[in-house]
């Protein structure tokens, strides 16, 4: 029996130990593993034939919602900017200026961003003359 090869043969004590001494011979100082299972009932084949069927249905599921996957992401990167798209959105932008941003520095743009948003509606809403704790949730358009 070769190693790595599926049997259904019972196996015999004295011609295992010996196949067992040339694998470590053959090894040259590797660690080898000798795994013996006893299958009588076809459980390890049916957990094998499952996890092919789950596999199978699995990329057929992706081939069928490709397409929804992929709209889904595009869709999911306008609604939640992350610090290395926005790097990597400024260094595409100014590529001829040749900027260095790290994503460090995307988060620090991010959080500026927010903050002026922040700002800009608390300066709308003074400038509407609502100041007290109710009109705190009035939206307002952004001023740039």
């Amino acid at each position: 029996m070769a190693p790595g090869a599926w049997s259904t043969q019972p196996w015999e004590a004295l011609r295992t130990q010996a196949w067992l001494e040339n694998t470590r011979k053959q090894a040259q100082g590797l660690w080898s593993v000798f795994a013996c299972l006893d299958d009588d009932l076809g459980v390890l084949r049916d957990i094998n034939h499952e996890q092919e069927q789950v596999e199978v249905s699995h990329a057929r599921w992706q081939e069928d919602h490709n397409l929804h996957l992929g709209i889904g992401g595009f869709i999911r990167t306008l609604v939640t900017e992350e610090p290395g798209e926005v790097a990597s959105l400024l260094k595409y932008r100014y590529r001829e200026r040749d900027i260095q941003i790290t994503t460090a520095q995307g988060q620090l743009l991010l959080d500026a961003s927010q903050r002026i948003d922040e700002l800009n509606k608390e300066a709308v809403r003074v400038s509407r003359g609502c100041t007290d704790v109710l009109c705190r949730d009035l939206p307002g358009p952004l001023l740039y």
